[in-house]
């Protein structure tokens, strides 16, 4: 007559380690720098479908190059147990405002470039995911990202934990010329996350490097695309232009 509970007892203890929060599926999916190592991301992609994979806590990736080893510890775990082919980031603080930027799940705690520029090898749950690179793009657009067993350049596009994305647009000049009394310049901008409206772009100009009185020509907001400018400008003096996203 005992028989049922104590099968049923089996049963149970058999189904509830599967319900333990774990780490494992995770994987490097895509990695970034900028020139200096000032903007960086490192995205985590879950890798076997599976949920309840949030417990990073006690665990850190770390990145060995040329100059050495940095660490990141993982605080805390992630915000859902839903883990399921989703992504994550870890980036430095400045990627949540620059242009085409978002907001990381962790930021990186080093002082400096986390990423070795160049080359390096990246190490997650001690020894879990290894990833080495080389050649790691440096122009501000391109990044690492995995396909496959391999690690391919490609256009950046970081995605976080609550379904952000975006891609990151260098600010800087894409071409300038002279038409007559117009210069006429163009720029690729930014969109905000998941397409939304990108950030204000400011056309500026100044008769001295060095000074601070900036004047605004016009303001435009990003959309993804090249934009163009024609703006009228004096024969009689120098002029100094930049473009600013305050």
């Amino acid at each position: 007559m005992n028989l049922p509970r104590i099968f049923a007892a089996l049963i149970l203890c058999s189904v509830v380690p599967s319900l333990h929060a774990a780490f494992h599926t995770w994987k490097v999916n895509e990695i970034y720098s900028n020139a200096d190592g000032s903007v960086q991301f490192i995205e985590m992609k879950e890798s076997q479908g599976a949920n309840n994979q949030d417990a990073l806590p006690g665990h850190s990736i770390t990145c060995t190059g040329p100059l050495g080893t940095t660490t990141f510890n993982f605080p805390s775990n992630l915000s859902s147990s839903t883990t399921s082919n989703k992504f994550f980031i870890i980036g430095t603080s400045n990627l949540v405002s620059i242009p085409g930027g978002l907001t990381p799940d962790y930021v990186f705690t080093n002082s400096g470039p986390f990423l070795s520029l160049n080359s390096g090898s990246i190490n997650f749950a001690s020894g879990f995911d290894v990833v080495t690179y080389t050649n790691l793009p440096s122009d501000g657009s391109g990044a690492m990202i995995r396909s496959g067993g391999l690690i391919a350049v490609t256009t950046n596009s970081p995605a976080n934990f609550g379904g952000g994305s975006n891609s990151i647009v260098p600010l800087r000049f894409l071409s300038n010329a002279r038409d007559g009394s117009n210069l006429i310049v163009t720029f690729a901008t930014a969109t905000g996350t998941n397409g939304a409206a990108g950030p204000n772009y400011a056309l500026q100009t100044t008769s001295a490097l060095g000074g601070t009185n900036w004047i605004t020509l016009t303001n435009l907001s990003g959309n993804g695309s090249v934009r163009t400018i024609t703006n009228s400008i004096s024969a009689s003096s120098n002029q100094f232009f930049r473009l600013r996203v305050p």
